[in-house]
């Protein structure tokens, strides 16, 4: 069963056969749980510990197009290769767009520029903002003194500027969406396995659909 439900994976895990395990599995509730749930999906698929064979990708921000090259790709170090999309958006573009924000400003500070612009446009594709919007959306923002998001929002203006200067877009989720779900349905090569985690899941998704159907 590739569905997990987070606050009772081990009812799941337990249909687990050896050598009949799916290639693909979605993980979803509460962060906590999947942390945990997801702990235990590895301890399965590796008995004698992940080693080079475990790849996880930042769901929030990660290219879906890279994401799915890597699915296909064949570990060199092990005979089993986990790519995992962590708190994935293509399942719930529009949860907790104030923590993608925070995040931008966490990158932004460490200087990390472009992994901060990957999540400022995260954001903005969760908070459906557009280029064009974000004029009006710093007034709002800094009309409503919001130190721990935005400060003075000189960081935004920048990382604004950079995306702008390096031709970045704002991702499209759906199209992010479309493209996993056809990866799935093509298949993944022996030995490759793909976990989604996410707080929430839209079962009438063509994702979804994919996913609980292999």
């Amino acid at each position: 069963m590739p569905e997990i439900h987070a606050h009772e994976p081990q009812v799941c895990l337990n249909e687990i056969r050896e050598g009949e395990s799916p290639l693909v599995y979605l993980i979803f509730g509460e962060p906590f749980l999947c942390k945990r749930a997801l702990g235990a999906l590895l301890r399965k698929i590796f008995p004698e510990g992940e080693g080079f064979g475990y790849e996880p990708l930042d769901g929030t921000v990660v290219d879906i197009r890279e994401a799915v090259q890597k699915i296909a790709t064949f570990s060199l170090f092990s005979e089993k290769k986990v790519v995992a999309l962590l708190d994935a958006r293509v399942f719930s573009p529009q949860t907790d767009s104030n923590a993608i924000l925070k995040k931008a400003k966490e990158a932004y500070e460490t200087d990390e520029t472009p992994k901060a612009a990957r999540y400022l446009l995260a954001w903005m594709a969760a908070s459906r903002i557009d280029f064009e919007d974000m004029p009006d959306i710093m007034k709002q923002k800094k009309a409503e003194h919001d130190p721990a998001l935005v400060g003075n929002g000189a960081w935004i203006e920048q990382l604004l500027s950079y995306c702008k200067e390096n031709n970045l877009s704002i991702p499209d989720v759906k199209s992010d969406a479309k493209i996993l779900e056809d990866a799935v349905r093509k298949g993944l090569p022996k030995g490759n396995f793909l976990i989604v985690t996410a707080s929430r899941v839209d079962a009438r998704m063509g994702l979804y659909q994919a996913i609980v159907e292999k």
